[in-house]
C-alpha cells in the first residue's frame, strides 16, 4: 500500500457520519469533489481541491465534519506562504564556528541554506559531542507543540524515541495548557481531570436541570482539537439551547467577559473579577451550609477533611474570616444576592459544573479546580446522571460519546521512569516497545516541569520541590525542538531569548519561520 493511500484510509476511517450541509469555498470546476483527496488539521478534515497540480482550496463536507469552521480556509494559503522553509538552514556564525559561535546573534544572523546530507551530519556530530562531553541529561528534547495531528508521525514522539536510542535526554512533565489541573487533581480525585472522559452529552441533556459553565468558552475553543475534530459538540450545545426552552434547563456562564458561549446559548451571565473564583466558590459552599442545602451525607461518606474545611468557611480558623457572600462579594465583584442565588440553584437542581482551563493559568492556579471539585462535593451529585463536574467540555469536543473499542497510541514516548504524554494525549499510552524492553530499557531520564525550562537552564544543579518530591535541575547544553514553538508557549519571551543564549546549540525542526525557528 502506498503511503498516501494509507494516510487517506486512516483519515476516512476517522471521519464520522454528519448532518451539516456541504459548503464549497471555491469553484467546483477546480476538481470533482469525489476525486479530491482528504486531508486534515487541528481545524478539521476537508477535501483538498487542486488545479494544475497546486492546492488551491478546501471543500468542507458533511461526511467529514458535523460543523465545519472557517479556520480551514487558511490551509491552502499557509501551504505556499512566504514563511514556509524551503531547505535546511544554518545560522552563518554557527556554520563557521559551531557551538562556539556568538549566541547573541541568534535571531539576527544571516541564514545559509545547506544540503540535507550536510544538515544530517551537522546535527549528528553535535549530538555526539554533547553526549560525550556532558552526558544525556544535557540534551533537552523539548518538542512540545501542536504541529502534527497524527500518532505515527508525531514529532514529539519521534524525537523522544530517537534521543532515547542514541543515549537518552532530559524530557518534560505536564503541559502549558492544563499544568495545574494535571498536577493537583490526581491527589484530590485520583485521576488527571484535565484529560479524563467527561459525562456524555446525551446524559446531560436528559438529566441535568442546571449547567454552570465557569471560566470556559467552548463555542470558541472547540473549533480546534489535539487531533482532528469533527465538531460534534456544536450539535450538543445547540440541543442544550433547545432544552433551555423545552424543559427550562438553567444555564449560567461565569466569566469576566460576556463570551461566545453565553451569547450563543442566551444564558445568564455573571461577570467575575479575574482570579477571584475561589473566593466565590467558597462563599457558595458557605451559603449552601447556611441554607441547609449542602449534602452532608455525601461529604461524610465520600470526602476527607470536610469538617475542617467547613470550620474554615465559618471563620473558626486562624484568619477568623467568615467566608460568606458578603465577604466574597467585595473580592469577586459579584453581588451577595447572586452568590446566594447560585447556592440555592446548586442545592436544589441536578447540576453539571463545567470548568475551563483558563483560570488555572495564574499563580496558585491549582486552587480553582481543587475548589470546583469541593463545590461539586457540597452539591453531592458526583456520580449521579447529569450531575457532578467536568473540566474538559471546552476541549476536543469533550463529552461527545466515545467508541467502546479500546484505543491507544500508534507510538508511545514511554522512556524508563520518566514517562511523558503519549503521542496522542487522551488515548492512553499503549506502547509498541514497553519501557522495560528495547534499545532504551535502562533509560532513567530526568523529567522537569514543562514550565520550568527557563529556570532550569539558568540554574543547573538547583534543587526544587515538584509534586511532593525533590528534584535537581540538569545542566542543559543543547535543546532540540520538533513541531513546536516555545517562543509562542512560554511567558516572557525576552527572558527566554536571553536564557537560550546560554545553550551551546538550539536545533529546530520546523516547516515555517516561526519565532523559535528564527532563534535556532
Amino acid at each position: 500500500m502506498k503511503r498516501r493511500e494509507f494516510l487517506k484510509g486512516v483519515a476516512a476511517s476517522a471521519a464520522g457520519a454528519a448532518s451539516a450541509n456541504a459548503t464549497s469555498v471555491i469553484s467546483d470546476d477546480l476538481m470533482n469533489s469525489e476525486d479530491a483527496p482528504i486531508t486534515a488539521s487541528h481545524f478539521g478534515a476537508v477535501r483538498a481541491l487542486r488545479r494544475n497540480g497546486k492546492f488551491e482550496g478546501v471543500l468542507s463536507e458533511s461526511e467529514l465534519d458535523f460543523f465545519p469552521i472557517s479556520l480551514t480556509q487558511g490551509l491552502a494559503a499557509r501551504t505556499y506562504d512566504a514563511t514556509r522553509i524551503a531547505r535546511p538552514c544554518v545560522r552563518k556564525g554557527y556554520l563557521e564556528k559551531g557551538w562556539q559561535s556568538d549566541k547573541s546573534m541568534r535571531g539576527k544572523d544571516e541564514w545559509i541554506e545547506i544540503s540535507w546530507d550536510e544538515a544530517y551530519k551537522l546535527v549528528a556530530d553535535e549530538l555526539k559531542r554533547v553526549l560525550k562531553d556532558h552526558g544525556a541529561s544535557s540534551i533537552y528534547g523539548g518538542s512540545y507543540g501542536w504541529y502534527s495531528v497524527g500518532s505515527v508521525n508525531n514529532p514529539q514522539t519521534l524525537l523522544g524515541r530517537m534521543l532515547n536510542i542514541i543515549g537518552g535526554y532530559t524530557t518534560r512533565k505536564l503541559n502549558y495548557s492544563c499544568h495545574c489541573i494535571s498536577a493537583i487533581t490526581p491527589h484530590i480525585s485520583g485521576t488527571d481531570e484535565a484529560n479524563a472522559l467527561q459525562t456524555a452529552w446525551p446524559t446531560i441533556l436528559k438529566n441535568s436541570e442546571a449547567v454552570l459553565i465557569w471560566g470556559a468558552d467552548p463555542i470558541n475553543t472547540n473549533q480546534i482539537a489535539w487531533a482532528v475534530p469533527d465538531h460534534e459538540s456544536y450539535l450538543y450545545f445547540a440541543k442544550l439551547k433547545e432544552q433551555m426552552q423545552k424543559r427550562g434547563v438553567k444555564v449560567i456562564t461565569i466569566d469576566p467577559v460576556y463570551n461566545n458561549t453565553a451569547k450563543f446559548l442566551g444564558s445568564e451571565h455573571i461577570s467575575i473579577n479575574p482570579t477571584t473564583d475561589v473566593a466565590m466558590m467558597m462563599a457558595i459552599c458557605y451559603e449552601m451550609m447556611a441554607q441547609g442545602l449542602a449534602d452532608e451525607k455525601f461529604l461524610k461518606k465520600y470526602t476527607h477533611g470536610a469538617e475542617e474545611f467547613k470550620a474554615y468557611l465559618r471563620g473558626e480558623s486562624e484568619d477568623g474570616l467568615k467566608k460568606d457572600a458578603a465577604w466574597a462579594s467585595k473580592i469577586c465583584g459579584v453581588s451577595e444576592d447572586e452568590i446566594r442565588g447560585l447556592a440555592k440553584i446548586l442545592g436544589s437542581k441536578r447540576t453539571m459544573i463545567m470548568c475551563g482551563w483558563g483560570p488555572q493559568r495564574a499563580h496558585h492556579g491549582e486552587q480553582f479546580h481543587w475548589m470546583a471539585t469541593v463545590l461539586a462535593a457540597f452539591v453531592g451529585q458526583i456520580g449521579l446522571a447529569g450531575g457532578g463536574y467536568g473540566f474538559g467540555y471546552h476541549y476536543s469536543d469533550g463529552g461527545c460519546p466515545s467508541p467502546a473499542a479500546p484505543v491507544g497510541s500508534a507510538l508511545s514516548l514511554t522512556s524508563g521512569a520518566a514517562t511523558t504524554s503519549s503521542a496522542f494525549p487522551g488515548l492512553g499510552s499503549m506502547s509498541i516497545v514497553p519501557a522495560s524492553e528495547g534499545e532504551w530499557k535502562n533509560r532513567d531520564n530526568i523529567a522537569i516541569p514543562v514550565s520550568r525550562i527557563v529556570d532550569c537552564i539558568n540554574n543547573p544543579g538547583k534543587e526544587i520541590d515538584f509534586n511532593c518530591k525533590k528534584m535537581t535541575y540538569p545542566n542543559i547544553k543543547l535543546a532540540y525542538w520538533a513541531g513546536g514553538n516555545p517562543y509562542m508557549h512560554h511567558p516572557d519571551t525576552n527572558l527566554l531569548a536571553r536564557t537560550f543564549e546560554k545553550l551551546d546549540t538550539f536545533i529546530v525542526q520546523e516547516c515555517f519561520w516561526t519565532a523559535s525557528a528564527r532563534m535556532a
